[in-house]
């Protein structure tokens, strides 16, 4: 993939040093949270989630790509691939994440919106 195919992108939450992340998936929702740098937990909803992996081996797309940050993968060929398919629908915009969390390691998902959670 080349280059200006990914974007950072600030999601509301810093997922530098984040660890002990922990994933839970029901309805097309995908819950997440994780401890962040400063021993917060952080959890956010992705709404309408029609897909998402987690892995421990870091892997980067480009070299614009930072190994402690949030991302969008723009022209995704994953995200293609659910579109070719008939798995989205009209009306709604699905987006390509990939969160880097360092050494704890990479989530992706395939969703229409990212939404923090108060706690509290």
């Amino acid at each position: 993939m080349s280059e200006d195919k990914i974007t950072n992108i600030n999601l509301g939450f810093d997922v530098a040093d984040g660890e002990r992340v922990q994933v839970s998936y029901e309805n097309q929702m995908l819950q997440v949270s994780f401890v962040d740098w400063q021993e917060t937990v952080v959890s956010f909803n992705c709404h309408d989630t029609l897909a998402f992996r987690w892995q421990e081996a870091e892997y980067f797309l480009s070299d614009k790509e930072r190994y402690d940050s949030s991302h969008e993968i723009i022209d995704s060929a994953w995200l293609r691939q659910h579109q070719e398919q008939h798995l989205t629908w009209q009306g709604t915009t699905f987006h390509h994440y990939k969160l880097n969390f360092n050494a704890a390691g990479v989530l992706e998902m395939i969703c229409s919106k990212v939404e923090m959670i108060t706690i509290g």
